[in-house]
């Protein structure tokens, strides 16, 4: 439609060229007025189909680019392990802080000079670090010591851009990728990353990325065409990646409060078989027990859009700025409903863009306010 729209305005507006033209050698007569306000009238209606075809592009690119992005010493993505939670910080590289007293213990600079660190994953003892700013990058560092990590593989090139994350599983890390190709690799217990890697694309774009625990299956944010975002699930069980189901979702995309490169909100978690998913102004429940066969089994109003969510054991947390910057804790109960649901506001202005749980704290990594913690 959108191709046979724009052909269509070209030939009119070529023919209104001659006809229309003041010094077009056809005299005006009755006939040709008659030819002539037809015409203006058939190039007005296809003007306005073509601006109503585009304008879904339109209204997608200017979201796009007036979208925020992260900057140097911003804290944009946070992980936890043990006692220790590990922050992204853009060029500033990785901060690294004691759960316990919120106590910034160490940095930690980015594996290449003038690189960035966007992204953060842990898994195996290991931390995965993605620079998700072009050409790309990934690193891994063992936390054998967690106060000073130590860098074991990489960087490695990836493909990434605008929008891209990193997520690690059982012996496989996958880059979304962005508007590139989707890319899975394997790493061994020390984190040595294989040279080898497999990769995939899924549509017009995958800005975020999540393994399930067992890395046997992930689940991707995909922008499938025009306005169009969703989600789509691989089966990793073979020697490449394998397309299974696929699930739009309405309202997701650009919702206020993400950044660029590597919060877009269209992030989850998981929770046992099913997927914790921001979706637009609601956190979607969405059943993955048949990765064939998605299902959106409700969407949960949190007072807050939210663009990251995480989970540990019984412990739902979501973090978003749009009304108002809050965190959101709940209990997610059998059904998929929430109870004992806690919000807990946020600096006026902070912009949280990432939350992680500890064994005793909440961590949120919020762009203009730093790291905040919170007792679960």
């Amino acid at each position: 439609m959108m191709g046979f729209s724009v052909i269509s305005l070209a030939a009119l507006l070529f023919r209104a060229r001659h006809i229309l033209s003041p010094n077009a050698s056809t005299a005006f007569t009755g006939e040709n007025m008659k030819r002539r306000n037809l015409l203006w009238k058939s190039v007005f209606v296809a003007a306005l189909l073509a601006a109503l075809v585009f304008s879904d592009w339109l209204v997608l690119g200017y979201r796009a680019l007036g979208y925020p992005v992260t900057a140097s010493g911003q804290a944009s993505n946070i992980v936890v392990r043990n006692d220790y939670a590990y922050v992204a910080l853009a060029e500033a590289g990785i901060g690294i802080y004691e759960l316990e007293s919120g106590r910034l213990v160490g940095t930690l600079s980015p594996a290449e000079a003038g690189g960035s660190v966007d992204d953060l994953d842990v898994s195996d003892g290991l931390l995965f670090a993605l620079d998700a700013r072009i050409p790309g990058a990934l690193t891994v560092y063992s936390l054998g010591d967690p106060k000073k990590p130590r860098q074991v593989a990489g960087p490695v090139p990836v493909e990434v851009g605008p929008f891209s994350g990193v997520s690690a599983a059982a012996g496989r890390v996958i880059v979304s990728g962005g508007t590139s190709r989707l890319t899975l690799r394997h790493y061994d217990p020390q984190g040595n990353l294989s040279t080898e890697f497999t990769a995939t694309d899924l549509g017009r774009g995958q800005p975020d990325v999540l393994l399930r625990p067992d890395g046997r299956a992930a689940a991707v944010s995909t922008h499938f065409t025009g306005p169009e975002f969703g989600l789509t699930t691989l089966d990793l069980r073979g020697t490449e990646p394998r397309l299974a189901g696929t699930l739009p979702l309405p309202e997701a995309g650009f919702t206020e409060g993400g950044s660029k490169p590597a919060n877009f909100p269209i992030e989850g978690a998981w929770a046992g078989k099913s997927l914790l998913l921001a979706q637009g102004d609601t956190l979607a429940v969405v059943d993955l027990s048949d990765l064939s066969r998605p299902n959106l089994q409700r969407r949960l109003d949190l007072g807050v859009h939210p663009v990251n969510v995480d989970v540990a054991e019984d412990l739902v947390a979501a973090v978003g700025s749009f009304p108002r910057e809050l965190l959101v804790l709940f209990e997610l109960g059998e059904d998929g409903t929430p109870r004992r649901m806690r919000r807990l506001s946020l600096p006026e202005g902070s912009r949280p863009t990432g939350v992680a749980i500890g064994s005793d704290r909440v961590a949120v990594a919020t762009q203009e306010g730093g790291v905040l913690f919170f007792q679960r």
